[in-house]
C-alpha cells in the first residue's frame, strides 16, 4: 500500500534496526539489488513488497510484480466528543422538561379508518339477488295473462311480474376474530349501510362468544356492540329469515379451531329454508363442497369481479405476483401499523388485491398488538437491512413516510417522534426535532417524582422507543441519548447490577 512505502522510506533515514522491523510489519522482505539506494543505506540491498510470493529459483527477484496501490478515502466524517462519565447537563435542567403545554396537546391512537373495499353501488344489486325473495311487482305479466286466455282458463287474479325484494328479515353474522382486523371496518360498513336501506330494526347484526367453540351453545351480542349490550343464547333464526355471513368461515385459521366452530354454526343452520351467503376476504374459500353449496361463498375483494348471482361451489382467486420480503421491509421501519395505514400503503404503492393484507397481518414474523401489528423483534433486523439497501433514500421512501405522516398527523407525540427516529436511524440520517425531543424525555424521567404516574408512563415509553430501534442505533447519530433514555428506563436493573447485555 501506498502509506506503508512512505512508512518505509521514513524508516531508512532512523537508526539501523528500525528499517528492518519497520518492514517486518508491513510485510516486506530483503530483495538484493546492485543499484545504491542514495540518500538511505549503503548496502545493496532494498525493501519489496512482494512477501509471500513463490519464485522459481531461476526467477530475478527484482523482477517480481508489486502488490497494487491501494489508497483511503473519506466517505463520511463523524464528530466524536471525548469520552466523558459524568451526568449530562440537560438531564438536571428543568428547561428541557416536557412543558405543560406539550402535554396538553394530547392525541389518539384512533386512526382513520380504512377505505372501503367494495361501495355499496356494487355490492347492492349482489346482495338482492343472493339475499332477495321473488314476490309480484306492479307490472302485469302479459304473457301469463295472454297464456290463460288461449286456453279459456277463467282468471280468478291478474297476474303480475315476480320481482327480486328484500326480505322483511336480515341476519347478519360476524366474525370478529383477530385475523380478520383489517377487515372489521368493512363487515361495520355492510352492517350499517344495509340498516340503513332496509331499517334498523329489519336488520340484526350479531357476533359470537369466542368461547362458544368450548360449548355446545352459542353466546351472541350485538354488533357493532354498544355498552348497553348483553350476550344472549343464540337460535337459529326463522325459516324465512335470510342469513349473511361476514368472515372467513375459520379458512385462514391455522390452528383449526375456527373451523371447526364454523363448521357447528353450519350444521345449526342445516335445511334454513332463506337464502344464505358467505362474503370471504380472503382469496380462496377453501371448503368443501356440501358446506360451499350451503354457505355459498363469495369473495370480499378489491381484485375480484362480483358475479351476478353467488357460485355454489366456493371460489378461488389467483394469487398475486408480489414478494412479502419486500412489503415487510416498507413495514420494518414502523414502530406501529394499523388497518387504516396497511391498506393506505397498499392501495398508495400498489401491492396486491385486499386479501393481501389478511396475509401480512397473520404473517409468522408479524406480532399482532392491541392497536395494529408490527415486525417481531426477531426477524425485524433482516427486512431493515432490506430497507437501508434497497429502499432508503429513494423517492418511493420519501411518498412512504408522507403517507405515514399524514395518516398519524392526529396521533400522541410519542409515535409521530418514534417514526421520525426510526427513519433517522435506518436511513443514517440527523434531526434537531427528534434529538430535542428525545433530551425532554429523558429529563423529564430524570427529574420526575420517583414513583409518580407520569414518570412511570415516561419510563414506560422510553422501554418502547428502545424495544423498536434496530442494534444500530447504538452506533447512529442517537447514541449518546439512547444510551441516557436506556439507563434512565432500567434504573433499578442497573443499581440491582443486572447490567442489559446491550451495555
Amino acid at each position: 500500500m501506498a502509506w506503508g512505502r512512505l512508512a518505509l522510506i521514513q524508516a531508512a533515514g532512523e537508526a539501523e534496526e528500525v528499517l528492518p522491523k519497520m518492514a517486518t510489519c508491513l510485510s516486506y522482505r530483503l530483495v538484493k539489488d546492485n543499484r545504491q539506494l542514495s540518500g538511505h543505506r549503503s548496502d545493496n540491498t532494498k525493501y519489496s513488497s512482494v512477501s509471500g510470493r513463490s519464485q522459481s529459483s531461476g526467477e530475478d527477484d527484482t523482477q517480481a510484480a508489486l502488490v497494487p496501490a491501494r489508497f483511503l478515502r473519506v466517505r463520511r466524517r463523524v464528530k466524536k466528543r471525548v469520552e466523558d462519565d459524568s451526568r449530562a447537563d440537560y438531564l438536571d435542567n428543568p428547561e428541557w422538561c416536557i412543558t405543560p403545554e406539550m402535554q396538553r396537546r394530547g392525541g389518539t391512537y384512533q386512526f382513520a379508518k380504512a377505505a372501503q373495499l367494495l361501495p355499496m353501488s356494487r355490492l347492492t344489486p349482489f346482495l338482492l339477488n343472493a339475499l332477495g325473495q321473488q314476490r309480484p311487482g306492479a307490472a302485469l305479466d302479459h304473457r301469463q295473462l295472454a297464456r290463460c286466455l288461449a286456453k279459456g282458463v277463467a282468471v280468478q287474479r291478474l297476474p303480475f311480474l315476480l320481482r327480486q325484494r328484500w326480505s322483511q328479515r336480515l341476519l347478519i353474522i360476524v366474525d370478529t376474530s383477530v385475523r380478520l382486523e383489517p377487515y372489521w371496518a368493512d363487515f361495520e360498513f355492510i352492517v350499517l349501510q344495509l340498516q340503513q336501506q332496509l331499517g334498523a330494526e329489519a336488520v340484526q347484526a350479531v357476533r359470537f362468544d369466542e368461547g362458544s367453540r368450548r360449548r355446545k351453545g352459542f353466546q351472541a351480542i350485538s354488533w357493532p356492540t354498544s355498552e348497553q349490550a348483553e350476550w344472549f343464547p343464540w337460535v337459529a333464526p326463522a325459516a324465512n329469515v335470510p342469513v349473511l355471513i361476514l368472515g372467513d368461515l375459520g379458512v385462514g385459521d391455522k390452528q383449526g379451531s375456527s373451523r371447526a366452530f364454523w363448521l357447528r354454526v353450519a350444521r345449526r343452520l342445516y335445511g334454513h329454508d332463506a337464502p344464505l351467503l358467505t362474503l370471504n376476504p380472503l382469496s380462496a374459500s377453501g371448503l368443501n363442497t356440501r358446506v360451499a353449496r350451503q354457505l355459498r361463498p363469495a369473495p370480499l375483494n378489491d381484485g375480484a369481479t362480483l358475479p351476478r348471482y353467488p357460485s355454489r361451489s366456493g371460489f378461488s382467486l389467483r394469487a398475486a405476483d408480489t414478494e412479502l420480503q419486500a412489503i415487510l421491509g416498507w413495514l420494518s421501519a414502523l414502530p406501529l401499523v394499523d388497518a387504516g395505514l396497511l391498506r393506505g400503503l397498499r392501495l398508495a404503492f400498489r401491492w396486491g388485491n385486499s386479501d393481501l393484507e389478511g396475509l401480512l397481518w397473520n404473517h409468522a414474523d408479524v406480532q399482532q398488538t392491541p392497536l395494529g401489528i408490527r415486525v417481531r423483534r426477531n426477524a425485524v433486523d433482516k427486512y431493515q437491512q432490506h430497507y437501508q439497501d434497497k429502499l432508503a433514500g429513494t423517492a418511493q421512501a420519501a411518498r412512504f413516510w408522507e403517507l405515514v405522516g399524514a395518516h398519524h398527523q392526529g396521533a400522541f407525540e410519542g409515535l409521530r417522534q418514534l417514526e421520525k427516529l426510526n427513519r433517522c436511524v435506518l436511513e443514517e440520517t440527523d434531526s434537531r426535532e427528534v434529538g430535542d425531543y428525545l433530551q425532554r424525555l429523558a429529563a423529564s424521567i430524570s427529574q420526575g417524582a420517583v414513583g409518580s404516574a407520569q414518570r412511570k408512563a415516561l419510563m414506560m415509553q422510553c422501554r418502547t422507543y428502545l424495544a423498536a430501534q434496530p442494534q444500530r442505533i447504538w452506533g447512529s447519530e442517537f447514541s449518546e441519548l439512547a444510551y441516557d433514555l436506556y439507563a434512565l428506563a432500567h434504573e433499578d436493573e442497573i443499581k440491582a447490577g443486572q447490567w442489559p447485555e446491550v451495555l
